[in-house]
């Protein structure tokens, strides 16, 4: 599916896009933006001087420091698809549940998608943004984890916020991820691991919710094995591999 918006927006998308996978070619960011592949060597080349991505023959790789997109970063990246993971998992939400929702852009999708539908639950969370969105919906009760605050996706971690999910237990916990692969899905962020991991450990099921774009690759930390996972809500079907492994492991997958 073509991207559209201007050059500036374009630029953005590209540096966002980097930052989920190691290296890009120009033919496909030809195809995503729905431009020549002379305006898009002309975007690496700008992005390349203003020392935003290293430009390689044929496209172009990340920067070593370049990690984990910001959450305005992710939240322009795939909307379609994180509208509906958010949507599949906000149905698994019954009344009066409690429920864990980590930090995140398709945990988000989620949180909009659960504000929206008017049900009395509660909602324990990390996520500034989250609860932002749950307490406009006055039947939820939002609860809000203590923390050390990271700006760039408005989340809250550390010792303390770790040691205030495990008062807890909840229904459900619905997380997100960097990357989903055989031994597991794994998070770019080792403070977000720890969060993630208290409240599978608190919660009677784990649902993770993953885009296609996370297949098949590996991050930083593993978040759990792939058997402590119960339901996977995703936009496209799972590579083979993943699959089998899935059905062995009686995950329920879903695909929005």
């Amino acid at each position: 599916m073509a991207v559209g918006g201007g050059k500036q927006a374009r630029q953005e998308r590209i540096v966002a896009e980097l930052r989920a996978q190691p290296a890009l070619r120009v033919s496909e960011l030809a195809a995503l933006f729905d431009v020549s592949t002379e305006t898009v060597r002309r975007d690496l080349e700008e992005l390349d001087r203003s020392k935003r991505l290293h430009r390689t023959y044929g496209g172009a790789s990340a920067l070593p420091y370049m990690s984990e997109p910001t959450l305005h970063e992710r939240s322009q990246i795939l909307v379609e698809e994180r509208t509906r993971i958010g949507r599949a998992a906000a149905r698994l939400v019954g009344p009066n549940e409690v429920i864990f929702i980590d930090s995140g852009s398709t945990t988000l999708a989620c949180a909009q998608r659960l504000s929206a539908d008017c049900q009395a639950m509660t909602a324990i969370t990390t996520s500034v943004p989250i609860a932002a969105v749950l307490a406009a919906n006055p039947a939820i009760h939002v609860i809000v984890c203590p923390g050390d605050y990271d700006p760039r996706d408005g989340s809250l971690h550390g010792t303390h916020t770790v040691e205030f999910i495990r008062r807890f237990s909840a229904s459900h916990v619905f997380f997100g991820a960097s990357a989903l692969a055989a031994e597991g899905p794994s998070d770019a962020n080792p403070a977000a691991v720890a969060i993630k991991q208290a409240m599978i450990e608190r919660a009677a099921l784990a649902t993770l919710l993953v885009d296609h774009s996370k297949y098949e690759r590996g991050a930083l930390e593993r978040i759990c094995a792939l058997k402590s996972i119960d339901r996977i809500v995703c936009d496209a079907r799972l590579p083979d591999e993943l699959a089998t492994l899935a059905r062995k492991h009686s995950i329920e997958i879903i695909v929005a």
